[in-house]
């Protein structure tokens, strides 16, 4: 009844063909889970670019037709999610204690921290050409 001839407990193992499945669905959870950095990269880059535009909307040209004043909501919304998936994204890369995914994830939290300081530069540097909607 479960003891061998030494008196010792049977240990019942899984072999390598059982452990497969269990290997494969959490290699597979963290790859889809490190896509939020790369999300959030592709975020950081578009945000950037919307404040560099912006940037030289108003500096080269003195206009404000071609700046994102309407979308200023919707723009620092982005910046949240965009925050929040380089977050969520280096806490996952943590886990899976690689540095590979780990400088993806610094380099998305430096990338956010960029884009979202050029908006910041922006909004306080042209707040005078900045056109009321309301």
């Amino acid at each position: 009844r479960g003891e061998i001839d030494g008196g010792l407990p049977q240990v019942a193992y899984c072999t390598t063909d059982e452990m497969d499945p269990l290997l494969k669905t959490s290699a597979a959870s963290f790859k889809k889970r490190l896509v939020l950095n790369h999300t959030a990269l592709i975020l950081a880059a578009l945000l950037a670019t919307c404040a560099l535009v912006d940037f030289v909307a108003v500096a080269q040209r003195d206009t404000t037709r071609m700046i994102s004043g309407a979308w200023r909501g919707a723009l620092l919304y982005a910046h949240v999610v965009s925050f929040y998936l380089s977050l969520a994204g280096t806490v996952y890369a943590s886990e899976l204690g690689q540095t590979g995914p780990m400088r993806v994830a610094q380099a998305a939290l430096v990338s956010n921290s960029v884009a979202f300081a050029l908006r910041v530069g922006f909004e306080i540097g042209y707040v005078d050409f900045q056109p009321l909607v309301y």
